[in-house]
Order: structure tokens, then sequence, then C-alpha cells
């Protein structure tokens, strides 16, 4: 008898998944959290999961944050697993909270959400809240069931679970970074296997959400418990087939640019003076208004534009007033504000606008209009005009950004950051973060560098061009910083308040150290030693900052990727975190020079390609003599190691004889 074909075709990363989790099942995990960036199908590998079970009767439950999401991924999963009972439980929106969602009962309205009666017309099914119709459900039909339920209706589930004396085969959470927090709060009850028990659970999500436990807890009261996704014990092993940067790489979502725009506080405080209703907008909301015009005068392709702010008041009267913005230029422009108090109409003529702009320029301000579950065409743009509650939120608006067009057209989306400058402030940065004008370029670009290695080097490369006097990246960086309207004596000053706070200041070490390499130096500097600075006539203690270093890292101080720097980089070969152990293992030039002789008579083809490696017998590692080469400089040789590699390598480094 043929195999009926498979209702869902996996792309290979969603294939990956699947076996990773099924591996890690099969090893005694009992839980496994699943992480893939917004948009790349953590909803299909459910699917697929459900797809390949073999048991005629299966119970599963899935838990997602609302409503309109529990009504798509009910209808993707009830087609993976046709033969199930589906069975939907919701409450009203109004229970729809956890620790994420805002606290105040305006800013709850910003989640737009759709009633649990229009969520049983979509589906075609009854949704029930009652907890001895859910067990009554779950005992019939030779107990294949797909339970689909919102985190604030985890409760019932429970009660129900208890009531029909079951073990579920499969519990599923989805947006899973929801649950992390403290350990009492509702959205956290799928994780207690107490309430609901489980053979196995799945934790979906595009972002791991770490938790610390408070330091300044009453002592009365004694420690608070945490949920963090970084525990093995509540969450399981972390499967991660595919980062945001090779999602992009593989076309899987739309790459993207960040635009970081300085606004002079002058300009804003002056558009201010010209609008009418100013009772709800500082001079941080008009510089987001100001950021956007310059943004499409500089991309003149743009046309949908999604602007996101945190509280209902300002997004209304900042759309209000950027339409009469846009009255005084030459742009067609179409603004609309929405929130989860709009009428749907309303809502669905600013999403069909997003979707199809025309020639027009599209802006629509809202107040958390992107959350989870909500079908948002693929946008041009997103700007972020207030600060963000935590990254999740940040990864889930960009990551909604990066959805390629329908139509298989790929553009690079842009993400655009306003900064208001104040060109006098000697305030300190806890001040200046309080107040915000950097606060949210601060969030996104630290969020998204931790998402995106190609973020990080861009990040570096703006730091090392001021600190360390490299060219200034190219057009090519992800990262563009717009100083139109700043003076030209503080336009670095700008930089690089944006990007200190958002790197790390090893990396000026690493920068030195490889100046150091290149002259056959040691990298492994005496205390004392001070190199020239070009910002400090007294010079850089490179000593003391490699001692410091070493010591942050003893310490657990230091970044993975800055230690993966240093432990990478062609350039430092022999350089160790611990002092002792550089200076027995260092390799001078000659050394170097040795090493290369070394492959040329083991190989017998005089050229070294740059992915070129030999064993060292002195310190037993192997050393990328390769990339050596590939960096050398003429200026680090002596006239008689010059003469020494003409010898050996005479068609590759011939010119230098």
């Amino acid at each position: 008898m043929p195999t009926a074909a498979p209702r869902f075709q996996l792309h290979p990363h969603q294939q990956q998944s699947l076996r990773q989790l099924t591996e890690a099942w099969d090893q005694g995990y009992a839980r496994v959290t699943l992480s893939l960036p917004c948009g790349t199908g953590k909803t299909v590998v459910m699917a697929g999961l459900l797809e390949n079970l073999t048991a005629p009767s299966h119970r599963t439950v899935v838990f997602v944050p609302t409503v309109r999401l529990l009504v798509q991924t009910a209808n993707i999963l009830r087609a993976a697993r046709p033969g199930a009972r589906l069975i939907a439980v919701c409450n009203d929106r109004g229970a729809t909270t956890d620790e994420f969602t805002p606290a105040t009962a305006e800013e709850r309205e910003c989640e737009i959400d759709i009633e649990p009666a229009d969520a049983a017309a979509e589906l075609d099914t009854d949704i029930t809240t009652d907890p001895e119709r859910i067990a009554e459900l779950l005992t019939q039909g030779g107990n294949n069931a797909l339970v689909v339920a919102t985190y604030a209706s985890s409760a019932v589930v429970a009660a129900a679970t208890e009531l029909a004396s079951i073990t579920w085969d499969l519990l599923i959470c989805d947006e899973a970074h929801r649950t992390a927090g403290t350990a009492d709060k509702a959205w956290a009850l799928p994780l207690d296997n107490n309430a609901l028990p489980s053979r196995r659970r799945l934790f979906a999500t595009a972002t791991i959400r770490a938790v610390e436990p408070a330091t300044d807890t009453d002592p009365e009261l004694g420690p608070i418990e945490v949920l963090s996704m970084t525990s093995v014990a509540d969450y399981g092993p972390t499967i991660a087939p595919l980062s945001l940067r090779d999602a992009i790489t593989d076309r899987r979502l739309s790459d993207y640019r960040i635009a970081t725009i300085a606004v002079t506080e002058q300009a804003a405080l002056e558009l201010l003076e010209k609008e009418a209703d100013t009772n709800h907008l500082d001079p941080q909301a008009a510089a987001a208004q100001l950021a956007l015009m310059r943004a499409a005068d500089t991309n003149p392709d743009l046309r949908s534009v999604m602007v996101f702010h945190n509280r209902i008041d300002t997004s209304r009267t900042w759309a209000t007033q950027f339409r009469a913005l846009a009255k005084t230029t030459d742009k067609n422009v179409q603004v609309f504000h929405v929130d989860g108090g709009s009428d749907p109409r309303h809502v669905t003529a600013a999403l069909n606008a997003l979707a199809a702009p025309g020639d027009d320029l599209v802006v629509v301000s809202n107040c958390r209009l992107l959350s989870e579950g909500v079908d948002v065409p693929a946008l041009d743009a997103v700007m972020f005009a207030a600060p963000r509650t935590g990254a999740p939120d940040i990864v889930q608006i960009v990551g909604r950004a990066l959805r390629p067009h329908p139509d298989g057209h790929h553009r690079t989306a842009l993400i655009i950051l306003p900064v208001l400058h104040r060109p006098h402030d000697t305030t300190s940065t806890e001040d200046r973060v309080a107040r915000t004008d950097y606060l949210t370029a601060w969030q996104v670009l630290t969020v998204l560098a931790e998402e995106d290695e190609m973020i990080f080097t861009s990040l570096a490369d703006h730091r090392r061009a001021i600190e360390c006097a490299t060219p200034p990246p190219g057009p090519e960086s992800r990262i563009r910083f717009d100083t139109t309207g700043l003076p030209a004596n503080i336009d670095d000053g700008f930089i690089l308040k944006t990007v200190r706070r958002t790197t790390s200041g090893w990396l000026r070490v690493h920068h030195a150290l490889q100046q150091q390499a290149m002259r056959g130096n040691s990298l492994n500097p005496r205390p004392t030693l001070t190199i020239p600075d070009p910002h400090n006539p007294n010079g850089y203690p490179l000593g003391q900052r490699v001692a410091a270093l070493r010591k942050a890292k003893a310490a657990g101080r230091v970044p993975t990727r800055i230690i993966t720097l240093f432990d990478n980089d062609p350039l430092l070969t022999g350089w160790s975190w611990d002092a002792r152990t550089a200076t027995a293992t260092r390799l001078s030039t000659d050394d170097k020079l040795d090493l290369v002789e070394k492959y040329i008579t083991a190989t017998r083809i005089p050229h070294v390609l740059p992915s070129a490696t030999v064993d060292d017998t002195s310190s037993g590692k192997r050393v990328k003599i390769g990339a050596w080469l590939a960096t050398l400089k003429l200026g680090t040789l002596t006239p008689q190691q010059r003469q020494r590699l003409h010898t050996l390598l005479p068609t590759q480094f011939g010119g230098w004889n």
C-alpha cells in the first residue's frame, strides 16, 4: 500500500530540527527548547512533529499567548493531525496578561487580539473554558486529541487534566519566552509537571530569555524562584539549527540595514513650536518624526513603515502631527494610527495600505500591533520611536520586518533608530539613559549584536575607526550613522557615544595586540608598557589593559564573542589567556618562518594557501601559518627575514626581494 505524501514540505533546517528533537528525547530529555528566528517556520516544525506520530491515539496540548495565534496555530496543526479531536480553550483577552505585557489598563488595550466568539467562527468549532467539558472530550474518541489553548487558560487545562486523570503525550509552549520569569506567575503553569503531567515538552521561541534571581528580595519572604530559559532542568537543552544570519544567507529572511539617525535638540524643539498640539509629545517624539522624513529622503524606495510606541495617546498624536509634517513635503504620505481599540475595518485598511502602498509612503503608527500572531504584510522598514521592554520584544519586531515579500522579491529592510542629540550634554551616562535620548538605539543595537554576528562586527568596526584610527566602515557596513545637521567636529563623538555602550572595550586591546603582532612584538607585554594613542598624549596603557583582560576572563566577565575573537585571530598565534603560558608559547617571526619552511618541505609545494596549517612541535599546537602569511605586512620584517621569505616562496613573494 503506497505511503501518503506528507502534507508539509519541510526545509532543511526544519528537517534538522525534527531530527535533533527526536534525538534529544531518545537520549532521555523530557524537555527540549527549539530556537529559530522569527519567520522561519517553528509552527511548521510542530506540524511535522505531529504528522510523524505513529501512535493512533495521542494527546497533545499546545499553549500560545493570544487568541489570534490560537486560531492560526490550530488551523495548521489540525491539518497535520486530521484524525484528532480539536479542542480550543481560551478566556477573554482581558485575562491574557503576563510579565511581558504592559501593566496599565490603557496599555493592555494596545494588545490587538480577537474575541473567543470570532475565533470559534474562524475555526468552525466550539471554544470552551469548562474543565468538565474538556475532560469529557479528552476521554472520548480513542484518546486522540489536540488541545490548543492560551496561556491565560492554562489553569483550566490543568483542572481538566486532573479530572480526566490523564498524562499528556506532548506539551508544546509556543513563544515560550513568555513563560520565563517568576515561577509562580500564571503563564508559567505549563512548566509544572504536577499540574500538567506530560511525557515530553517542547518550548519553541525566537529568543532565549535569560532571567537572573533578584538580589534585593525581602529577607522575610526569602528568595523569589525564577524560571530562566538557560536552565536545562526547566527548559531542557536548546536546539538552534539556524541562526538569524544563516536564515538571511539562505534567503529564508530578507537582509537588513540599521540607520541610526541623529536629530539635534534645536531641530526637535523648532518642530514642536510649529505643531498645534504638543501636549503628548516631547523632543524625543519630534526627533522620531524628523528622523523618519530623513530616512525617506535618503531611501527613495521606502514605501511601507511601521512605527512603534509604548503609549496609545503618544502614537495617536504622533500620527496626526506626522501627517501634518508630511504635507509640507513633496511626498505622498498615508499615515495611520492603530491600537487595540481601533475599529477592525480601520486596522484592515492600514494593513492593506502597507501591503500595497503603490508610489505612496505608508506609515502605520501603533502600540504593540506586531504582537505574536498578528499577520502583518512584508515591510520596507520599522522604526523604534520609544524604548522597548526587553530583548524578545525587539527580536519580534525586527524579525517580522525581515519576512520576504510574498512575490519572492528580496529587498533589504531598514531598521530606523532616531537619537535626540543634545549638543551641550554634560550629564552622566546613567542620566542620559534615564532620559532615553540614546536608550532606544542602545537597546536595539545591543540585542541585534547578540543575535547577528554581522551587526556585532559592524559596531566593532565603527568603534575601531574612531578609537584606533582604522579606516572607517565602507558602504557594505550593516550600520549607518546619519549625522546630517550635527557640527562636523562632533560626528565622531556622537558615533562613539552610541557604540561604546553596545560594544566591548576589549576590542581596543585586540586591535593593539594585532599591531604588536604585525611588528613582531610580544603578545605578553610588560605591565608598564604604554603605546602611542592618537586620542591621548599620555599613550595607551596596553600592559595594564592586557592584565585586566586576563583577570576579567578568569572571573568569567568577558563575552563569548570577544573570547572567540582573540582565540581565532591568525595574527594572535601564541596568544594565551594565562600570562605564564603566553610567555612560554609565543612565536616570533623567525619561528613562523621556520614553520613556513617546515610546511613547504612536507608538501613539496612552494606556495602556501591562506587555509594552510602546520604542527608546532614546541607547543603541540596547530598553527595557522597560511593566515599569517595572508595578513603579513612588509614593514614588519627585517631585511634578513624578507630575503628568507623570498627564498622560500619566490613566486608568492617574489616582488619583496
